[in-house]
Formats: C-alpha cells, structure tokens, sequence
C-alpha cells in the first residue's frame, strides 16, 4: 500500500452506486470515454454504475460475471488530505482516508505523499 495526498477536492457523483458479489451477473452496456476500461453496468437489485472491465466476465447476450465483489462507492476526499492506496484501476484509486473509509478516487487527484 503506497500513501497518498489529494491534490483537488473530489465529491461522489453517485449517491447509491452498485455494489454486486463475486458470482453475480449484471448487465453490462456502454464503457466509459473518459475513463476507458470502465463498463456502465446495471445490478439485479436496481443499482447501476461504473464497474472495472477487468471484473467482469462476459456471458452471451450483454451479461457479465462479476469476479470478485464489488462496490462503486467514491469517498469524499478535499485537497491536501492524504489517503492510502490500496488498488489502481484504469486512472482510478481505491483508496482509505485516516478514518478508515474507503472508497474510489480519480488517480489524476492523488500525488505520492
């Protein structure tokens, strides 16, 4: 784990972000242009967001398999803050700030602390 400080202030864009189990299938549709490697996905339980391409396994007729659990949630995060990274993935952190709270940051926001 490398730690990190926010350059730029960073809000969540989605309140209730999909969250899926290692297994569950989804319905996948179009991938991110700002952000390739990314995949819009729709969940059973309702919830849709942004999931990494590298988790999904692609089943016939716009399915995928997660493959590994998953969670959208992004953490609010204000410049200057330092976090720990845990995980990079096409140009986004996972990321826990000093309370423990975790979640995903853009990678352009962080610089090695």
């Amino acid at each position: 784990m490398v730690r990190a400080q926010v350059t730029k202030r960073h809000q969540p864009q989605f309140m209730n972000p999909i969250r899926a189990e290692a297994g569950e299938r989804v319905s996948v549709g179009e991938e991110s242009d700002e952000y390739p490697g990314w995949i819009w996905c729709h969940a059973s339980n309702g919830r849709r967001g942004w999931v990494p391409e590298a988790l999904l396994e692609a089943l016939p007729g716009g399915i995928a398999r997660l493959t590994e659990d998953y969670d959208a949630v992004e953490l609010s995060v204000a410049e200057h803050d330092e976090v720990t990274v845990e995980r990079r993935c096409a140009g986004w952190c996972w990321v826990r700030n000093h309370e423990g709270h975790g979640g995903w940051v853009p990678e352009e926001l962080l610089t090695p602390a």
